[in-house]
């Protein structure tokens, strides 16, 4: 929540963000002992992995491209989807997968509806470092 404000603010729709002046630590305390109730971490195997990808794929490939967490996808209906605007793309899933295809910064903030990449570079700085490197690969083998 608290970045979904920042980036109102950035905008310029807000002037300040409400949600700096809230700490959760202010409201409860953590236990943080062991307890009987802990359990062990029991991964999927292969196997298993295999066997639910089967049967959901469609819906694993939809959370997948659009980074929908799960709580997302469990509450996702027919209805929500707009197939013509494709609006269910989410938004750090939908910059992130483009940085990582090295696409035109500039392009990727339109599309985001910002007028420069200042942004993406603002919120998105740890992966244009990667970006970067694979750019001037590509620029030293160019020449």
């Amino acid at each position: 929540m608290r970045s979904a404000i920042d980036e109102a603010m950035t905008d310029g729709l807000l002037q300040i963000n409400p949600v700096t002046l809230v700490s959760a630590s202010r409201y409860h305390e953590i236990d943080s002992t062991p307890n009987n109730d802990d359990y062990e971490i029991d991964p999927f195997t292969l196997a298993e992995k295999d066997a639910i990808y089967q049967e959901w794929q469609n819906m694993f490939r939809f959370g997948f491209n659009t980074g929908l967490r799960s709580s997302g996808l469990c509450a996702l209906r027919w209805g929500d989807i707009d197939f013509i605007e494709n609006p269910y793309q989410t938004r750090r899933t939908f910059v992130i997968r483009h940085i990582n295809q090295d696409v035109n910064l500039f392009w990727l903030a339109v599309q985001m509806g910002h007028k420069r990449p200042e942004m993406l570079v603002r919120h998105y700085g740890r992966y244009l470092a990667e970006y970067d490197r694979r750019s001037m690969i590509k620029i030293i083998n160019n020449n």
